[in-house]
Protein backbone atom coordinates (compact mmCIF):
# COMPACT_ATOMS: atom_id res chain seq x y z
CA UNK A 1 0.00 0.00 0.00
CA UNK A 2 2.76 2.55 0.73
CA UNK A 3 4.27 1.93 -2.56
CA UNK A 4 0.92 2.33 -4.17
CA UNK A 5 0.63 5.66 -2.16
CA UNK A 6 4.13 6.64 -3.17
CA UNK A 7 3.68 6.11 -7.03
CA UNK A 8 0.34 8.17 -7.24
CA UNK A 9 1.78 10.96 -5.26
CA UNK A 10 4.95 11.12 -7.75
CA UNK A 11 2.38 10.63 -10.69
CA UNK A 12 0.52 13.49 -9.38
CA UNK A 13 3.70 15.15 -8.86
CA UNK A 14 3.97 15.14 -12.98
CA UNK A 15 6.37 12.09 -12.67
CA UNK A 16 5.56 10.42 -15.92
CA UNK A 17 7.77 7.28 -14.62
CA UNK A 18 5.84 6.84 -11.84
CA UNK A 19 2.52 7.16 -13.97
CA UNK A 20 4.29 4.10 -16.47
CA UNK A 21 4.50 2.22 -13.53
CA UNK A 22 0.71 2.60 -12.28
CA UNK A 23 -0.25 1.94 -15.95
CA UNK A 24 1.38 -1.72 -15.42
CA UNK A 25 0.01 -2.28 -12.19
CA UNK A 26 -3.53 -1.71 -13.18
CA UNK A 27 -3.69 -2.30 -16.95
CA UNK A 28 -5.07 -5.66 -16.63
CA UNK A 29 -7.27 -5.13 -14.20
CA UNK A 30 -8.49 -1.87 -15.70
CA UNK A 31 -9.27 -4.26 -19.16
CA UNK A 32 -10.84 -7.18 -17.36
CA UNK A 33 -13.34 -4.89 -15.57
CA UNK A 34 -14.24 -2.92 -18.50
CA UNK A 35 -14.62 -6.27 -20.56
CA UNK A 36 -17.12 -7.32 -17.53
CA UNK A 37 -19.12 -4.37 -18.03
CA UNK A 38 -18.84 -4.36 -22.23
CA UNK A 39 -18.64 -7.43 -23.47
CA UNK A 40 -16.11 -7.07 -25.72
CA UNK A 41 -12.07 -7.21 -25.10
CA UNK A 42 -11.17 -4.76 -28.49
CA UNK A 43 -13.69 -2.10 -26.32
CA UNK A 44 -12.57 -2.78 -23.25
CA UNK A 45 -8.90 -1.66 -24.04
CA UNK A 46 -10.74 1.12 -25.58
CA UNK A 47 -12.46 2.08 -22.76
CA UNK A 48 -9.19 1.60 -20.37
CA UNK A 49 -6.58 3.30 -22.53
CA UNK A 50 -8.85 6.33 -22.49
CA UNK A 51 -9.61 6.14 -18.27
CA UNK A 52 -5.56 6.22 -17.74
CA UNK A 53 -5.40 9.35 -19.54
CA UNK A 54 -8.46 10.70 -17.79
CA UNK A 55 -6.99 9.39 -14.48
CA UNK A 56 -3.43 11.12 -15.15
CA UNK A 57 -5.30 14.44 -15.71
CA UNK A 58 -7.14 14.18 -13.00
CA UNK A 59 -4.89 12.55 -10.52
CA UNK A 60 -4.57 16.13 -8.61
CA UNK A 61 -8.20 15.83 -7.69
CA UNK A 62 -7.75 12.58 -5.71
CA UNK A 63 -7.25 13.54 -2.05
CA UNK A 64 -6.04 10.16 -0.24
CA UNK A 65 -3.51 8.13 -3.05
CA UNK A 66 -4.31 4.95 -1.49
CA UNK A 67 -7.59 5.26 -2.63
CA UNK A 68 -6.09 5.17 -6.02
CA UNK A 69 -7.53 1.97 -7.00
CA UNK A 70 -11.66 2.58 -6.63
CA UNK A 71 -11.21 6.02 -7.64
CA UNK A 72 -9.95 4.70 -10.94
CA UNK A 73 -12.03 1.97 -11.46
CA UNK A 74 -15.08 4.76 -11.35
CA UNK A 75 -13.19 6.60 -13.84
CA UNK A 76 -13.09 3.14 -16.08
CA UNK A 77 -17.07 2.61 -15.54
CA UNK A 78 -17.70 6.39 -16.40
CA UNK A 79 -15.93 5.67 -19.86
CA UNK A 80 -17.24 1.99 -20.13
CA UNK A 81 -21.07 3.69 -19.77
CA UNK A 82 -20.03 6.33 -22.36
CA UNK A 83 -19.23 3.65 -25.23
CA UNK A 84 -22.45 1.34 -24.26
CA UNK A 85 -24.78 4.41 -24.71
CA UNK A 86 -23.11 5.05 -27.98
CA UNK A 87 -24.06 1.50 -29.83
CA UNK A 88 -26.64 -0.85 -29.41
CA UNK A 89 -27.91 -2.44 -26.19
CA UNK A 90 -25.41 -4.49 -24.45
CA UNK A 91 -24.89 -7.81 -25.90
CA UNK A 92 -21.40 -9.41 -25.45
CA UNK A 93 -19.87 -9.15 -28.40
CA UNK A 94 -17.00 -11.68 -28.39
CA UNK A 95 -19.23 -14.17 -27.35
CA UNK A 96 -21.28 -13.59 -30.44
CA UNK A 97 -18.81 -14.00 -32.90
CA UNK A 98 -14.77 -13.61 -33.15
CA UNK A 99 -12.39 -14.59 -35.66
CA UNK A 100 -9.96 -17.32 -35.65
CA UNK A 101 -7.11 -15.87 -33.39
CA UNK A 102 -4.24 -17.17 -32.40
CA UNK A 103 -4.02 -20.33 -34.30
CA UNK A 104 -7.34 -21.61 -32.64
CA UNK A 105 -8.55 -24.21 -34.29
CA UNK A 106 -12.43 -24.22 -35.15
CA UNK A 107 -13.25 -26.43 -32.15
CA UNK A 108 -11.18 -24.49 -29.80
CA UNK A 109 -13.10 -21.34 -31.06
CA UNK A 110 -16.07 -22.73 -30.54
CA UNK A 111 -15.27 -24.26 -27.20
CA UNK A 112 -13.79 -20.25 -26.43
CA UNK A 113 -17.14 -18.78 -27.90
CA UNK A 114 -19.17 -21.41 -25.07
CA UNK A 115 -17.52 -20.17 -22.39
CA UNK A 116 -17.29 -16.87 -23.04
CA UNK A 117 -21.59 -17.15 -23.49
CA UNK A 118 -21.62 -18.40 -20.19
CA UNK A 119 -19.56 -15.56 -18.57
CA UNK A 120 -22.08 -13.36 -20.64
CA UNK A 121 -24.80 -14.88 -18.45
CA UNK A 122 -23.52 -14.52 -15.25
CA UNK A 123 -25.20 -11.56 -13.16
CA UNK A 124 -22.71 -8.32 -13.39
CA UNK A 125 -21.34 -8.63 -9.94
CA UNK A 126 -19.77 -12.18 -10.48
CA UNK A 127 -18.77 -11.17 -14.19
CA UNK A 128 -16.89 -8.62 -12.57
CA UNK A 129 -14.76 -11.00 -10.44
CA UNK A 130 -14.51 -13.42 -12.68
CA UNK A 131 -12.66 -11.52 -15.22
CA UNK A 132 -10.67 -9.56 -12.54
CA UNK A 133 -9.72 -12.85 -10.78
CA UNK A 134 -8.68 -15.19 -14.29
CA UNK A 135 -7.27 -12.30 -16.14
CA UNK A 136 -3.51 -12.15 -14.85
CA UNK A 137 -4.99 -14.27 -11.83
CA UNK A 138 -5.34 -11.05 -9.69
CA UNK A 139 -5.59 -11.49 -5.89
CA UNK A 140 -8.73 -11.20 -4.04
CA UNK A 141 -7.47 -8.37 -1.78
CA UNK A 142 -6.56 -6.37 -4.76
CA UNK A 143 -10.09 -7.44 -6.38
CA UNK A 144 -12.03 -5.74 -3.16
CA UNK A 145 -10.05 -2.82 -3.61
CA UNK A 146 -10.59 -2.37 -6.74
CA UNK A 147 -14.51 -3.05 -6.51
CA UNK A 148 -14.49 -1.61 -2.79
CA UNK A 149 -16.27 -4.09 -1.37
CA UNK A 150 -15.09 -6.37 1.55
CA UNK A 151 -13.15 -9.21 0.32
CA UNK A 152 -15.93 -11.93 2.02
CA UNK A 153 -17.77 -10.36 -1.13
CA UNK A 154 -14.99 -11.57 -3.36
CA UNK A 155 -14.68 -15.30 -1.96
CA UNK A 156 -18.87 -15.68 -2.14
CA UNK A 157 -19.39 -13.94 -6.25
CA UNK A 158 -16.66 -16.44 -7.13
CA UNK A 159 -17.84 -19.40 -5.31
CA UNK A 160 -21.22 -18.59 -6.72
CA UNK A 161 -19.97 -17.31 -10.15
CA UNK A 162 -17.70 -21.00 -10.31
CA UNK A 163 -21.18 -22.32 -9.47
CA UNK A 164 -23.19 -21.18 -12.04
CA UNK A 165 -20.62 -21.79 -14.73
CA UNK A 166 -20.19 -25.50 -13.93
CA UNK A 167 -24.19 -25.73 -14.02
CA UNK A 168 -23.70 -23.65 -17.41
CA UNK A 169 -21.34 -26.03 -18.83
CA UNK A 170 -22.96 -29.07 -17.74
CA UNK A 171 -25.86 -28.20 -19.54
CA UNK A 172 -24.06 -27.19 -22.96
CA UNK A 173 -22.38 -30.71 -22.82
CA UNK A 174 -25.89 -32.38 -22.03
CA UNK A 175 -27.77 -30.24 -25.03
CA UNK A 176 -24.99 -31.60 -27.34
CA UNK A 177 -25.19 -34.87 -26.70
CA UNK A 178 -29.05 -34.86 -26.73
CA UNK A 179 -28.79 -32.71 -29.89
CA UNK A 180 -26.60 -35.53 -31.71
CA UNK A 181 -27.94 -38.45 -30.26
CA UNK A 182 -30.12 -40.89 -31.88
CA UNK A 183 -33.14 -41.49 -33.20
CA UNK A 184 -35.94 -43.26 -31.53
CA UNK A 185 -35.92 -45.91 -34.44
CA UNK A 186 -31.62 -46.33 -34.86
CA UNK A 187 -32.44 -48.02 -38.37
CA UNK A 188 -34.40 -45.01 -39.63
CA UNK A 189 -31.64 -43.23 -38.29
CA UNK A 190 -29.67 -44.80 -40.92
CA UNK A 191 -31.67 -44.45 -43.82
CA UNK A 192 -32.57 -41.36 -43.48
CA UNK A 193 -28.25 -40.11 -42.94
CA UNK A 194 -28.38 -42.07 -46.28
CA UNK A 195 -31.21 -40.25 -48.35
CA UNK A 196 -33.06 -43.84 -48.37
CA UNK A 197 -36.05 -43.18 -46.04
CA UNK A 198 -37.49 -40.61 -48.59
CA UNK A 199 -36.27 -41.92 -52.13
CA UNK A 200 -36.95 -45.62 -51.43
CA UNK A 201 -39.03 -46.51 -48.46
CA UNK A 202 -41.58 -43.78 -47.42
CA UNK A 203 -43.18 -43.67 -51.04
CA UNK A 204 -43.25 -47.86 -51.10
CA UNK A 205 -45.08 -46.92 -47.17
CA UNK A 206 -47.74 -44.85 -48.69
CA UNK A 207 -48.90 -47.76 -51.17
CA UNK A 208 -52.14 -49.53 -49.86
CA UNK A 209 -50.37 -52.39 -50.83
CA UNK A 210 -48.21 -52.62 -47.49
CA UNK A 211 -50.30 -51.44 -45.10
CA UNK A 212 -49.99 -53.43 -41.79
CA UNK A 213 -46.97 -55.23 -43.30
CA UNK A 214 -43.81 -55.14 -42.12
CA UNK A 215 -40.29 -54.60 -44.24
CA UNK A 216 -36.73 -55.80 -43.96
CA UNK A 217 -33.75 -52.83 -45.98
CA UNK A 218 -32.82 -54.57 -49.54
CA UNK A 219 -29.66 -56.01 -49.73
CA UNK A 220 -28.74 -53.39 -52.28
CA UNK A 221 -28.26 -51.19 -49.10
CA UNK A 222 -25.24 -53.39 -47.94
CA UNK A 223 -27.33 -54.45 -44.75
CA UNK A 224 -27.78 -57.88 -44.23
CA UNK A 225 -30.84 -59.33 -44.00
CA UNK A 226 -30.44 -59.30 -40.44
CA UNK A 227 -31.15 -56.06 -39.81
CA UNK A 228 -34.34 -55.87 -37.90
CA UNK A 229 -37.80 -55.27 -39.50
CA UNK A 230 -38.87 -51.71 -39.21
CA UNK A 231 -43.22 -51.53 -38.91
CA UNK A 232 -44.63 -50.24 -41.94
CA UNK A 233 -46.69 -47.96 -39.46
CA UNK A 234 -43.35 -46.37 -38.49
Amino acid sequence: MDELKELVSRSAAGDVEAFALLVRRFQHMACGYAYSVLGDFHLAEDAAQEAFVDAYRLLGDLREPEAFAGWFRRIVFKHCDRMTRRRRPHVFLDAVAEPLAGGASPAEAVERREVREAIGILPEAQRQVVALFYIQRHSQPEIAAFLEVPLTTVKKRLVDARKKLRERMLDMVSETLQDNGPDENPLRTRMRCGGYWDRCYRPYLATPSCAGTTMSPPTSMGWSRSTPAVAASG
